[in-house]
């Protein structure tokens, strides 16, 4: 499946990270997608300043072919964002990758789904009734450390700040995902 992923032969043109907006959720586990497509963005010598689009709802750059795009709205209200970035850069859902936190997958696994539904996740089951399917892309980045598990709602874990060792090993996923998505 992942060679099947490459970006050169499965024609995905939209990464798209959700989480939440502004500066008190950086770096949050709940901002791990944003934080991918600004990664992203940076290692492929993007523009790190991403343009607003005039809907307010995402932020975009272009590298070569790819369009990398942060969400500016609420992680449970994604659907919009991935909705008007799908309409604005005139691709279809299949085009997309949509990058986001994963509470169920242990910090410093991924995984990548096609077609899958949102296991739980707002701001998936938003993306799905936005778009009227489950035919996209899916980067689930791992977020729980394996102390955490069971002692923190999934709520209140997410939007706890990231740890320097912790981002280190998010930082080693993103470039992980990056390799088997972008090539």
């Amino acid at each position: 499946m992942l060679a099947e992923f490459n970006s050169s032969s499965s024609s995905i043109s939209i990464i798209i990270g959700i989480g939440n907006p502004g500066d008190e959720y950086e770096w949050t586990f709940h901002n791990a997608g944003v934080e991918f497509a600004r990664f992203v963005a940076r290692e492929m010598g993007g523009r790190i300043k991403f343009k607003k689009h005039s809907s307010r709802l995402f932020s975009y750059t272009s590298v070569r072919e790819l369009r990398i795009c942060e969400s500016a709205s609420f992680m449970n209200n994604s659907g919009a964002t991935v909705g008007k970035a799908v309409s604005f850069f005139k691709k279809l859902p299949e085009n997309i990758l949509v990058a986001h936190d994963d509470s169920d997958i242990a910090l410093g696994n991924y995984k990548l789904d096609f077609g899958a539904g949102s296991a739980g996740h707002n701001g998936i089951a938003s993306v799905i009734a936005s778009l009227k399917t489950k035919n996209f892309w899916r980067a689930r980045i791992g977020t729980r450390n394996s102390r955490e598990r069971g002692r923190k709602k999934a709520g209140s874990f997410v939007l706890s700040k990231v740890s320097d060792s912790d981002k280190k090993i998010l930082l080693g996923v993103f470039k992980k995902i990056m390799d088997d998505c972008v090539g």
